[in-house]
């Protein structure tokens, strides 16, 4: 089977959940996944509604720019860092395997972002990002279930187009996708391996010393 295949089955696959997700849960559904007695971030909202039991707002209100809204729809202001996510992952994987693309890198590019999408989810990320000293981070609060899947096909956009591009213009095109998030909202990937890996590692270092 092509590779248009997989993506189409892919895309509709992560569609079919979102859909489900929008007939199934009321607005105020919630997923319990800790006991840290911090209601923010204890329960996990399923997809918020950005006007209070309208349903229908999740759709017409895709975009809003309410803080307390923020990352709980399926469209945000770091939807577009997710889309380099998924470049940055498949060319590191291809340039690991000798520069030849499969679709098992494909699936495992996939699989690595829904992977991250879980644990930046977990209440250690979400405090790390708490304590970053950031102010965009500040208030995080994590993602609501439905924004998790449409940050995935985000990252599977980003895929798409770096499985047509050749290897050097896709290192072209994840630069230009990290100056662009960068300029137009103050965030971009390195930013977050910083605050959240290299900035803590160093900080550790330093005291050891």
């Amino acid at each position: 089977m092509s590779p248009e295949y997989h993506f189409l089955v892919t895309f509709t696959f992560f569609t079919v959940i979102l859909i489900f997700l929008y007939f199934k849960y009321d607005c105020d559904a919630t997923v319990k996944i800790s006991n840290l007695d911090d209601p923010r971030i204890d329960s996990k909202p399923v997809w918020l509604c950005p006007k209070k039991n309208n349903r229908f707002s999740r759709i017409t209100n895709l975009y809003n720019k309410k803080k307390s809204h923020q990352s709980m729809g399926i469209l945000d202001k770091w939807s577009l860092t997710h889309s380099t996510h998924g470049v940055a992952i498949f060319i590191l994987l291809v340039a690991i395997n000798n520069y030849k693309k499969t679709l098992l890198l494909f699936y495992l590019t996939l699989a690595t972002e829904i992977l991250w999408e879980i644990f930046e989810n977990t209440p250690y990320i979400i405090n790390k990002y708490r304590r970053s000293q950031v102010a965009m981070y500040r208030d995080y609060i994590g993602d609501s279930v439905a924004n998790m899947v449409s940050d995935t096909i985000f990252t599977l956009f980003g895929l798409i187009i770096a499985w047509y591009l050749p290897f050097r213009m896709n290192i072209v095109f994840l630069i230009f996708l990290e100056i662009l998030t960068y300029v137009t909202m103050g965030d971009n990937l390195i930013i977050n391996i910083y605050v959240l890996f290299i900035k803590p590692f160093m900080s550790h270092i330093f005291n050891i010393i």
